[in-house]
């Protein structure tokens, strides 16, 4: 792997990188605009990436539609919500333009719960009035399944199993990219003046996660070798997953059945953290996904996460959410989709208790970017959770599904735009690629140490120590435990064509990790889902 070998190449006008909601639209945006249009996507189109696997008892996307509401109030509870830390041009993009996105999602085929010919509404995490317009099933696929057919209709050629691992840059200025053929074991070079990034968070970062293991912080990482700035990278959000069906996100509506929680040596442990006056009932009523500090729900999370921390957790890391003694009846009437989700997947909840943990949920930091999704680079955008900005330590129900629609769309539009000026002449191409590095940059080592064990090493010193509960001394630990790992470890790694992509995968994730934990470290106040029990409070 001591040089940059190219087996492949693809001339496109916009290539869009990623493989959910954001990405799709982005997709499908830049060939409505006339660009020739390219998507590469980590793994299998439509089985990768949060949108395609997420579930919950309400999955919604908010945008202002009932005659009480107005895009005005949507753009102050977003801004609320982010405790003055998120972009205001961003969120008010956002507030004006979700039902624009709507009109389309609904043109498209994409299906709502309804109360007779009205879409049912919701009124979710931090919004004042209901504005969570609710998916049908709670699936977040059932969003991106219809934009995959407006990809296929479009001939938008679709590149699976690739990841795209470097931007090309010639003169400060986008012209293609590398990506790496995970089935042909191929690399593969793609041609473009313009490429946008909606390839996720870093969610493999942790041992938990409510996503696919395609988030490997891959966007993150080749924004910032190209010049690209971040924002808000210590705002990672948290909440509580079953790991059977596969860390699926529990809600406020099943906590409010107040389950028992037990851990791995069959103990209820929530009275060790709940304060003396809160009464059980007081508490589960208050419980909200995701994890925030600013209600007294924010015991879940930290009683959870201490637990595993002390030793009492399962094998996997988890504890125990027991619903058993309920009944069926109840479980059926108060919490009917999730009752029926797990059934699907041959879980009872009226007879089985669920292993859960915290787990990451949502990157809200990113590669900052403006109202046209620009970053810093000329002709690199950003959409999704790969773009930060507008998420400040937390935000509204709904604003994640609204806000990649929107912003997929204008990534996918301005990029058409910025290609239709900057065509990518030959020369430019090849003096670019002539003075690239080999993707993996280290010369094959005398011991091997294994990829997978690594990326567990990881995962380990992120869950410990920059999880839920972080302090000073942790965050150092985690620091100084990354710094060690690209130092010593990464140039350990034996990398074949067969293992380029999670090698490279490993390395964006040791990469993003520190910026991670550097801006926690500066961060000494705890708001929203970030929680440092050394700074509890907010520093105004």
């Amino acid at each position: 792997m001591n040089r940059l070998h190219v087996d492949r190449v693809v001339s496109l006008e916009v290539l869009v990188a990623g493989g959910g909601g954001a990405a799709a639209r982005a997709a499908v945006a830049a060939a409505q605009h006339g660009a020739r249009t390219g998507l590469a996507v980590k793994g299998a189109v439509g089985r990768c990436g949060s949108t395609a696997v997420a579930f919950g008892e309400i999955t919604q996307y908010a945008a202002a539609t009932e005659p009480n509401d107005s895009p005005e109030q949507h753009f102050q509870d977003t801004v609320r919500a982010g405790k003055g830390l998120c972009d205001e041009r961003l969120a008010r993009v956002l507030a004006e333009e979700a039902p624009l996105r709507l009109r389309d999602l609904v043109e498209w085929g994409v299906k709502f719960e309804r109360l007779g010919d009205k879409i049912a509404t919701t009124q979710g995490f931090a919004h004042r009035v209901y504005r969570g317009l609710a998916l049908e099933l709670g699936l977040e696929r059932s969003l991106l399944v219809p934009i995959l057919r407006q990809i296929r209709a479009r001939d938008i050629p679709v590149f699976e199993h690739v990841m795209i691992a470097r931007i090309l840059v010639d003169g400060g200025r986008v012209v293609g990219a590398l990506g790496i053929d995970t089935k042909a074991r191929e690399v593969v070079l793609f041609s473009t003046p313009a490429v946008v990034l909606a390839v996720g968070g870093a969610h493999e970062l942790y041992a938990t996660s409510a996503t696919s293991g395609e988030m490997t912080g891959d966007g993150y990482a080749m924004a910032e070798e190209v010049g690209g700035e971040f924002v808000n990278m210590e705002f990672v959000q948290m909440g509580p997953c079953a790991f059977r069906p596969p860390y699926t996100a529990m809600a406020k509506p099943l906590w409010s059945l107040e389950p028992r929680l037990t851990n791995a040596r069959g103990e209820e442990f929530l009275d060790r953290y709940l304060p003396k006056d809160v009464s059980r009932h007081d508490f589960f009523q208050t419980v909200e996904f995701p994890f925030t500090v600013h209600t007294i729900g924010r015991f879940l999370a930290i009683a959870t996460a201490s637990e595993v921390l002390a030793g009492r957790g399962t094998k996997r890391g988890g504890v125990f959410c027991d619903l058993t003694h309920l009944g069926a009846r109840t479980i059926q009437d108060r919490i009917p989709f999730t009752h029926r989700f797990y059934r699907s997947h041959g879980v009872d909840l009226a007879k089985h208790r669920v292993e859960y943990a915290i787990a990451a949920h949502c990157f809200h930091g990113g590669v900052r970017i403006n109202e046209r999704c620009e970053t810093s680079v000329p002709g690199l955008y950003a959409a999704g959770e790969t773009a930060g900005g507008l998420r400040g330590p937390q935000r509204p129900a709904g604003n994640s599904l609204a806000e990649g629609q929107v912003f997929g769309y204008r990534a996918g539009k301005f990029a058409a735009v910025h290609a239709r000026d900057a065509g990518v002449p030959e020369g430019k191409r090849t003096a670019a690629l002539g003075r690239q590095s080999p993707l993996w940059p280290y010369p094959a080592p005398r011991d091997g140490l294994a990829i997978l064990s690594l990326k567990r090493k990881i995962q380990r010193l992120m869950s410990e120590n920059a999880m839920v509960v972080k302090n000073a001394a942790t965050l150092e630990v985690a620091l100084s435990g990354l710094e060690q790992i690209e130092k010593e470890d990464l140039p350990r790694l034996p990398v074949t064509r067969e293992s380029l992509a999670r090698a490279v995968a490993v390395k964006n994730l040791v990469r993003v990790g520190r910026r991670i934990v550097e801006a926690s470290i500066a961060r000494k106040e705890s708001l929203g889902g970030f929680y440092r029990d050394d700074y509890p409070v907010r520093d105004a």
